[in-house]
């Protein structure tokens, strides 16, 4: 619609988008009525103009006008008066209030908002403790839609905003049934979050009730029959309802039904949802004793097979099973009495029908139905007029329904009768010693399920109680309920050894107890008295995968620091992380085992046809263990379009896609998802962190560390993460904190030695060598040796040592988590001590590691001063496609094309580099000045040393800038920019073969700084000069500062003029 309504009453714009949704009219002639009803002030309202112009009748005008006051058309069509306050089908939005009871919205007290998201709001539907439902129009897809809203917005609890996000998850995951009502659009509105279902038109079976009596019997078993298939769709999915009451029960206008309101719902898929333990919530009159008992977390499928046969029960009678003055009254007899005979408060309900309402009714859940399918078959045979399985028709009762439906062959039938009765009759004497051991064995068993329903209850509450605990950091909660809950389900088991539902848990109990090899034992119990139980396969599984995840390690998650270097010095542009498996310990044969074994157990998952979410997960998670991460993430895809709120599945995601492009940032979505879902989880808050540090927002990180920090309390591993991120987040103190109490805890299953490197760390970052120098004395029983190499090498670089920092970096042993995470540094002081084929192993090796796409620049340093510069040129050029803006790769690349003669080329990169400086405005204008110039000069060089002048006046202009500015990372980007030129001037002149501009270009690069590859190449000028003695004298020198390739010295022919010297040989000897 156009803006042509906004002269009409809320009421009228809603009136002119409903016709135009239901495609009464186009939208010309709406346009026409509103613009009528809206030309003046005593003009006629927009209904009178729709019916006067003949738009819609005066019937449709009172449907609508019904819709927008939320009246029910049914009531006004003779029936008798509603006992109370009629309300919409969809409407009815019941949730826990304090007191334990519904509430429905109240009328005419709260002004609606005019829109929320996309969505115009025509009315209020109800309204709860947590949410209220708006009947709205959803403006593209032209349709109604029932529109949920969280009441508390911005002051909404962690739990509470997970709740509202569950109900619209354990709908969103199930897909479509056509007997539930379906989630269309999940969203925020500011602080409001909201999501959108199917709009029922009609009532519910409660108001149903109420406005005309019980259901026909068929009519009724229709129903049941209808939303029981709808619950075993749910239950397959992993998902209770808990809350299955005739208020929930919609029913459209044509009659058919729909279950709705998963407002207290519950997924029982792997580790996902909340559990409200120790107390009773939904509607006392539909409760199962298990829920009114105040143990909410005891529910299971059977549950709500209870509370269906509570509602069959009112359809059928036009009352609840239970009744009293309160809601304490109602839970006494739902947990004390049976419920009385249908049939003796309603005539005409048929027995068979009364029999299967009563048994979905039974006290003890294992004595129900096992399942909510097999109520639905049992009433589906019912209306088929087949025998019910709830009382197993006897030969006489199977023949005369028979008979009745196919009159024609009465004569045989009655013959064959005749002989079944003889057959009987002959055999009555054995069947009754039979039936007297079954009644024997059948009472045993009944008694033993008695004793052990509440063990199995209660430990099932308290695995739960000890996942709720994990999610929301409390792990000495966790440690303690899975304790409790392997104690009493161990009573479980000893009562009912048969029971692969007693197993089942008993295996999740131990798994969680830190028992696993016990768990995976009992599980394989549980799918050898049941194969096709799906949860046991996947439980059994999932420990198997977690196994061979530990195997190969952890995944280590940094953004690395670019820090200043001797020169002051910051590299910008640089975007460096660390993704990484570190500390597997898994061989080869029992990976192999591991991987055959999960993925036998995933397949039987398959092949149940039940949580096919979690079978997909588990393959996905194998092959990605295979190496194959492209058909890993289509797996995972695959599950979370079954299920989008599966954590497992999304964190799967988030890592194989870290992995897989080897950057933090590649998952900073599903990082940002798993947060908002679990927003209490410690785990989820601190991965979350990370990622947000890696694209530079420390300050935004810094608050969820300290936030997740609160939460860690008994969970060593984790506040040893949380001490690994707060350091990434310029918080030594908190990092040190945290590491403190990962040793203190005395944890032996935790990594002590990554707790006493975080302390050692967190000191280095804050220049206490010292200190530093100090713990790792301390804590070198716990920490790996090569990490206090690796430590030792970066106190002694801080010192100035560096032929003792290229000790301790060369002790470190390869492949290690220490090897890798020196790889750059130790890089970089071999190249700067002149080792240069040490320097070109270690710098293959750190760009086959992949911890950072810059490390390929360390290469091409030491290709070009080993004089490869095509080499050279293709890593630094590679370098910049990844990393456009690092300036220190931008000053390379123009050396490299300096040296390869391309001096356009050079300048244009030059200039690039210099541009990308903290240099003030004024010097970036001057800068762009001088290289306009330069570019000039190189245009008319005829001569190589004519370009190389032009390089030299950009050192003088950078020697200027350097006085003129007091700020010290100015300074120190001018400095390394000097520094880079002159290395570039010096090997130029030395490929021209002039030595003297050469050596004085080695010697203004030393005043800056003093290395051994600068000092050997100076020794190599005067060789080459005939300066036997000055060659010496730099060569000791290069020695002192960490050069000892005895191989290179060798080999280079500068030195074919010293070799005869005495001194020669003490030279040689201080190298390798």
């Amino acid at each position: 619609m156009s803006g042509s309504t906004q002269g009409l009453s809320k009421r009228d714009r809603a009136l002119a988008e409903l016709v135009r949704v239901r495609g009464w009219a186009n939208d010309a002639s709406i346009e026409k009525a509103v613009a009528e009803a809206s030309r003046s002030e005593g003009a006629p309202d927009l209904g009178s103009v729709l019916v006067a112009s003949g738009i819609i009748s005066p019937v449709q005008l009172q449907a609508l006008s019904d819709a927008i006051e939320g009246k029910s058309s049914r009531s006004r069509a003779g029936t008798r008066p509603p006992t109370r306050a009629p309300s919409s089908a969809s409407d009815k939005t019941m949730a826990r209030s304090d007191a334990g009871v519904t509430v429905k919205a109240p009328s005419g007290v709260r002004k609606p908002p005019d829109q929320i998201g996309p969505y115009r709001v025509l009315r209020e539907l109800g309204r709860g403790g947590m949410g209220v439902v708006y009947r709205a129009l959803d403006p593209e897809l032209r349709r109604e839609v029932a529109l949920k809203v969280m009441i508390a917005g911005a002051q909404a609890a962690d739990a509470d905003v997970e709740r509202f996000r569950r109900e619209a998850a354990v709908v969103a995951k199930m897909g479509r049934h056509p007997h539930l009502v379906q989630i269309h659009d999940i969203g925020r509105d500011g602080d409001r979050l909201y999501f959108t279902m199917d709009f029922v038109e009609g009532r519910s079976a409660k108001q149903r009730v109420e406005e005309e009596g019980a259901f026909p019997p068929r009519e009724a078993a229709r129903i049941g029959a209808e939303i029981a298939g709808a619950l075993a769709f749910a239950h397959k999915a992993g998902v209770l309802h808990r809350d299955v009451k005739p208020h929930n029960v919609l029913l459209d206008r044509e009659g058919k039904s729909f279950l709705g309101d998963f407002g207290l719902a519950k997924d029982l898929s792997a580790n996902a949802g909340l559990t409200e333990s120790g107390s009773a919530f939904g509607t006392p009159a539909y409760m199962p004793p298990e829920q009114a008992g105040g143990h909410a977390s005891h529910a299971t499928p059977l549950s709500d097979v209870y509370s269906l046969g509570a509602t069959l029960f009112e359809m059928l009678t036009g009352r609840a099973p239970f009744v009293g003055e309160s809601g304490m009254d109602i839970v006494r007899q739902v947990l004390e009495f049976d419920p009385p005979s249908l049939r003796t408060l309603k005539e005409g309900i048929h027995r068979d029908l009364e029999i299967i309402c009563l048994k979905a009714l039974r006290k003890e859940p294992l004595k129900r139905y096992s399942s909510s399918a097999e109520l639905e078959a049992d009433l589906r045979r019912f209306l088929n007029g087949e025998p019910i399985h709830a009382r197993p028709a006897g030969s006489l009762e199977k023949i005369v329904i028979k008979l009745k439906r196919h009159r024609a062959v009465v004569a045989v039938a009655t013959a064959g009768f005749m002989l079944a009765a003889g057959i009987a009759g002959a055999a009555t004497w054995r069947l009754k010693s039979r039936e007297r051991q079954a009644a024997v064995a059948k009472a045993d068993l009944e008694r033993r399920e008695k004793e052990t329903t509440p063990l199995l209850l209660e430990g099932k509450s308290l695995v739960d109680r000890a996942d709720d605990a994990a999610r929301s950091g409390g792990w000495k909660d966790r440690t303690e309920y899975a304790r409790r809950a392997v104690e009493t389900l161990e009573k479980a088991r000893a009562g009912l050894p048969e029971s692969e539902e007693v197993r089942f848990e008993l295996g999740r109990a131990l798994r969680r107890a830190g028992r696993e090899e016990e768990a995976l034992k009992v599980l394989e119990a549980a799918v050898a008295i049941n194969p096709k139980d799906p949860r046991a396969w996947f439980e059994h599984g999932s420990i198997c995968q977690e196994r061979l995840s530990r195997s190969r390690g952890t995944l280590m998650r940094l953004a690395m620091n670019a820090l200043q270097n001797e020169l002051g010095f910051v590299v910008s542009g640089f975007q460096g992380n660390v993704i990484a498996w570190i500390g597997g310990t898994g061989a080869p044969e029992d990976e192999a085992r591991l991987k055959a074994t999960a993925a036998a157990d995933f397949r039987k998952v398959v092949e149940t046809g039940a949580v096919p979410y979690c079978a997909a997960y588990g393959q996905g998670m194998l092959l990605f263990y295979d190496g194959k991460p492209e058909a890993a993430l289509a797996k995972i895809e695959e599950a979370l379009a079954i299920n989008p709120y599966f954590v497992e599945a999304t964190e799967a995601k988030a890592e194989i896609l870290e992995t897989w492009k080897q950057d933090i940032t590649a998952a900073l979505k599903e990082r940002r998802t798993l947060f908002e879902q679990q927003p209490s989880n410690p785990r989820f808050v601190l991965e979350y962190a990370m990622s947000l540090r890696a694209i530079g927002k420390r300050k935004e990180a810094l608050p969820l560390v300290k936030k997740a920090a609160e939460r860690v309390e008994g969970n060593p591993a984790m506040a040893l993460r949380a001490s690994q991120i707060a350091l990434q987040c310029d918080d030594p103190k908190l990092c040190t904190k945290l590491a403190e109490e990962v040793l203190a805890s005395g944890d032996a299953t935790v990594n002590r030695g990554e707790a006493a490197r975080m302390i050692v760390s967190a000191l280095l970052v804050q220049f206490d060598e010292n200190a530093a120098e100090a713990a790792i004395e301390k804590h070198k029983a716990v920490l790996d040796p090569d990490w206090v190499a690796a430590y030792t090498a970066e106190i002694r670089l801080a010192r100035a040592d560096i032929p003792g920092t290229l000790a301790s970096l060369r002790a470190i042993r390869p492949d290690t988590a220490a090897h890798r995470g020196m790889a750059s540094l130790a890089t970089y002081i071999e190249q700067s001590a002149g080792n240069l084929a040490r320097a070109e192993a270690l710098a293959n090796q750190a760009n086959g590691y992949g911890l950072s796409r810059a490390y390929r620049m360390l290469r091409g340093l030491v290709a070009m001063d080993r004089g490869n510069l095509q080499v050279a040129l293709e890593d630094f050029e590679a370098v910049k496609r990844e990393l456009p803006a690092l300036n220190a790769n931008l000053s390379n690349l123009a050396a490299v094309k300096f040296l390869m003669r391309d001096y356009a080329g050079a300048i244009d990169t030059l200039e690039e580099s210099v541009m990308a400086t903290p240099l003030s405005k004024a010097q970036k204008e001057q800068a762009k000045k001088a290289f306009a110039v330069l570019r000039g000069k190189l245009d008319t060089a005829k001569e190589p040393k004519d370009a190389a002048k032009a390089v030299e006046e950009i050192v003088g202009f950078l020697t200027l800038a350097g006085l003129q500015t007091q700020d010290k990372a100015t300074q120190g980007a001018i400095r390394e920019g000097m520094r880079g030129l002159l290395r570039v001037l010096q090997q130029f002149y030395a490929d021209l073969e002039m030595w003297k501009e050469s050596g004085l270009a080695a010697e203004r690069y030393l005043k800056i700084t003093r290395n051994g590859a600068m000092l050997y190449r100076l020794a190599e000028v005067r060789a080459r000069s005939g300066d036997a003695a000055g060659a010496l004298g730099a060569i000791g020198e290069a020695q002192a500062a960490g050069f000892d390739e005895g191989a290179r010295l060798d080999a280079d022919k500068a030195f074919d003029g010293v070799r005869g010297l005495a001194e020669w040989a003490g030279v040689r000897e201080k190298c390798r």
